[in-house]
């Protein structure tokens, strides 16, 4: 054979053999399986491309009900990331179903009416024109396990028309109530307004009404055991990106609280320890300025904590709805289940975060039938208080708790909004219920508001964390026991701001 043929051969040869040993084709990228709450259904459907461009990665979503997700893993079913509301969360994590790592808040949706389309916009912005709506209509339709199921069911006894609306009672499966309606099935749906929007043929009314709505959260936390836990984690980074949060809140599903992440950490360790009744777990977290007020208003040192520790108004707080916020230098944890509620106020220390207040306030089980202070002169603590300040932070809250004061007992709700924050809420023993920002200003607008009224300061003290003050003080309503209260400052757009006021009778 001549030479160049035996060449030319030789090199086929060893091109044909270099083709078969190339390198096959790459993987087709891993599918994140997300099972998720049907509150964010419609959030997680419109941004379901853009997360799958930002991960590298395709999703594969189930919608269902919390419950029956959480029902699902429990048994078994294999998934990468779940969405649920935060109490199933946090007992998925305790039973070692999905990561303590990595959670991330979503948000929270609350609870709305829709009805058809096409028909008249009633009004459901107050509790009365909600009720005369409710009592008109022929049937309403609900999911039968959502987690809205238990804030309808509160909602109706509160305003006394549960009997009134058994019969009117449509029961759906996941999902199932806006459907209804556009059907013709129901008349109004009463489910997360996060649902109702996106209905076809359905329109939104509106939220219920602060007295008696009840928001939901949603975390979003990954499976132990993800097929691929860098495209999860992935993931879970992008659920907390600012645009996703944007997207989350154009369908409705409101921006969570600031979060640290070390003050999760600290507060479940915590919390760990007091339900194991592990003292020196309990101590190691108390900070030396500790004070834990009971549910009768007595209120322990540090060290009367160290000799006797006390059981928690709340034992178990898988039942109980936990938020938490992060204030800079203070941390904020509420804890509500039924009738008890519970604040535990955290300093960021050199050591790490340690707990300032732990306080215990139960409301009452029905409406007050008094109002303090109503038809009285406020001179403390409207024009006076007896409290030297230390500080010029002190001076600015102390300023801005009698302008705040001044106008709850004037009945001022712009006045009264200004230095309070849109997180603000009120639990006390003298009220039958949590009170929020719009319900306290909804009562205000009233004038006839029972409950909540200024009462003259007794003594305080402050402690200042520069953008932040922690306010510790005893009041004398003018009828009843005197109240420990516990309140935090914020300075927020250079106004101070209060996030909180608990306050406890002292039996």
């Amino acid at each position: 054979m001549p030479m160049k043929h035996s060449l030319l051969l030789v090199a086929l040869v060893v091109g044909i053999g270099c083709q078969s040993k190339a390198a096959p084709p790459a993987a087709a990228p891993t599918t994140i399986r997300v099972l998720s709450s049907n509150g964010v259904k419609s959030a997680m459907e419109a941004m379901k491309p853009d997360l799958e461009r930002a991960i590298g990665h395709p999703l594969s979503i189930e919608f269902s009900t919390s419950a029956a997700l959480k029902s699902q893993i429990e048994k078994g079913e294999a998934f990468d990331v779940t969405i649920l509301t935060d109490a199933l969360v946090d007992d998925l994590v305790k039973q070692g179903k999905v990561a303590d790592e990595g959670r991330v808040n979503l948000g929270r949706v609350g609870v709305g009416v829709g009805s058809k389309a096409g028909t008249p916009k009633v009004d459901v912005s107050t509790p009365d024109a909600l009720k005369k709506m409710l009592l008109a209509s022929k049937s309403v339709a609900f999911t039968a396990e959502g987690a809205s199921r238990a804030t309808i069911d509160k909602a109706f006894a509160s305003l006394g028309i549960t009997s009134a609306m058994t019969p009117k009672f449509v029961p759906r499966g996941p999902g199932g109530g806006p459907p209804a309606v556009a059907a013709g099935e129901a008349e109004l749906v009463l489910t997360l307004a996060s649902e109702i929007a996106p209905e076809p043929g359905v329109q939104l009314l509106g939220l219920l009404p602060a007295e008696v709505q009840g928001y939901i959260s949603f975390t979003a936390g990954r499976s132990p055991n993800a097929k691929d836990s860098a495209a999860t984690d992935a993931l879970l980074k992008q659920l907390s990106e600012p645009s996703i949060r944007a997207g989350f809140k154009s369908h409705l599903v409101e921006p969570p609280p600031p979060q640290d992440p070390a003050l999760t950490a600290a507060d479940r360790a915590f919390s760990g320890a007091l339900a194991k009744a592990d003292l020196d777990g309990t101590l190691n977290a108390l900070d030396s300025e500790f004070t834990w007020t009971d549910a009768n208003g007595r209120t322990l040192t540090r060290d009367e904590v160290a000799s006797k520790l006390p059981t928690p108004a709340i034992t178990d707080e898988n039942s109980a709805q936990v938020r938490r916020f992060a204030y800079g230098k203070v941390g904020v944890v509420l804890v509500d289940r039924d009738t008890m509620h519970e604040v535990r106020v955290w300093a960021q220390r050199p050591a790490g975060w340690r707990l300032l207040i732990h306080q215990e306030t139960k409301s009452l089980d029905a409406p007050p039938t008094t109002t303090p202070g109503t038809g009285k002169e406020c001179v403390n603590p409207c024009r006076t208080v007896p409290y030297e300040p230390k500080s010029d932070n002190e001076r600015a809250v102390v300023a801005a708790y009698q302008e705040l004061e001044t106008a709850a007992h004037g009945s001022n709700a712009d006045g009264f909004a200004v230095h309070v924050a849109d997180e603000f809420v009120v639990a006390s023993s003298n009220s039958d219920r949590v009170i929020d920002k719009p319900t306290r200003m909804a009562g205000l607008r009233r004038a006839a508001f029972g409950g909540v009224s200024p009462t003259a300061l007794v003594s305080a003290e402050m402690l200042d964390f520069g953008d932040v003050v922690v306010m510790r003080s005893e009041h004398k309503p003018d009828r009843g026991n005197l109240l420990h209260i516990s309140r935090v400052w914020i300075k927020r757009d250079g106004v101070w701001q209060s996030t909180l006021s608990y306050q406890t009778a002292i039996q």
